[in-house]
């Protein structure tokens, strides 16, 4: 979970945001407020929660991009054809399909899903499923490990 910074900027009354994600809703307030000094037209501002990764940190009084990190599929687990090897994973759903998962991917890095560290890739990739938590076996479910990925830090 993040926060974003959200201003309403002509009189339309329609809140728009950025890309910009912050870990606190303090974080997204500042940013939010330091558009409104700068924009002449900001009626309002506000933070919201996203499920989007954090992007940024607010640091001296400006935003910071945050070193992120992504995931390649290399291939899967069972050593089978993967039609998505060299892709960036752009999105994945545990619980599809009854805990199966579902990915989607892209070969744009700008649309991969970020991480802030290689160890939050890496969580994301053992997570289990929450409906079905175990396999057949007994061991956890966690959809996304039959695939093969490489953490690599996003340009």
């Amino acid at each position: 979970m993040s926060w974003k910074p959200e201003v309403i900027a002509d009189n339309s009354g329609k809140w728009c945001g950025n890309l910009l994600r912050f870990a606190t809703c303090e974080e997204a307030e500042a940013n939010a407020q330091d558009l409104a000094r700068r924009w002449t037209l900001v009626r309002q501002w506000r933070a919201t929660e996203s499920e989007d990764p954090v992007t940024h940190a607010w640091v001296n009084g400006k935003s910071v991009q945050l070193v992120a990190y992504g995931m390649i599929a290399v291939g899967f687990a069972n050593g089978g054809d993967c039609p998505h090897a060299g892709e960036w994973l752009k999105s994945f759903d545990h619980e599809f399909d009854e805990g199966r998962g579902f990915g989607e991917f892209t070969r744009d890095p700008k649309r991969a899903l970020r991480f802030t560290t290689r160890e939050a890739a890496m969580e994301f990739w053992r997570r289990s499923s929450t409906i079905k938590p175990l396999r057949p076996d007994g061991r956890p479910n966690r959809p996304l490990t039959g695939l093969t990925v490489s953490v690599t830090k996003l340009p």
